[in-house]
């Protein structure tokens, strides 16, 4: 009967989520794990219910390569979760967002695919504006270098004419 009565405990625990290892870090893992698999069927057990964002079938998108999570942090029904991914193309750190579900954790994939969003777009306008600042010092460069130039022709004009000015009055 203890037997029985523990496994029954132990049971209803486990149903409730007390004692499992499915905290929001390892539902992050899982999901990222059926991701870089292409196992789009078994990555979508892990997204919260009513997600807008789809998931791309396995040659739509860019193949994860790799992933890497990081730190946790909770804050009530939501966590998130510090998420690298890579593909063959780039590299995107973002946050993994989960929402607590029926007692567990889930993906919220809306969150999680802003956030990828924020981060790409960050990535893109770092390096535009990186570019556009290598191109305006490229051409405030070559405009300064023209101007220069232009400056040290008019002074070598100017004493040009001074010396002349002066071998003129040194004659009389």
């Amino acid at each position: 009967m203890k037997f029985r009565l523990t496994h029954a405990v132990a049971a209803a625990l486990l149903a409730m989520g007390c004692g499992s290892s499915n905290g929001p870090g390892d539902v992050a893992e899982a999901f990222w794990t059926a991701s870089k698999a292409g196992d789009i069927e078994l990555a979508k057990t892990y997204v919260a219910d009513g997600a807008k964002a789809t998931m791309n079938n396995p040659g739509e998108s860019q193949s994860l390569r790799e992933f890497s999570l990081g730190d946790v942090t909770l804050d009530g029904d939501r966590a998130t979760v510090e998420t690298t991914v890579a593909s063959e193309e780039m590299e995107l750190a973002f946050e993994t967002v989960l929402i607590r579900e029926e007692g567990g954790w889930k993906v919220d994939l809306d969150a999680t695919t802003d956030e990828m969003m924020k981060s790409l777009f960050g990535s893109t306008m770092g390096d535009l504006t990186k570019k556009m600042g290598e191109a305006i010092g490229d051409a405030v460069g070559e405009s300064m270098k023209a101007v220069a130039e232009g400056m040290a022709e008019g002074l070598q004009a100017v004493g040009e004419t001074l010396a002349d000015s002066l071998k003129t009055d040194r004659r009389r």
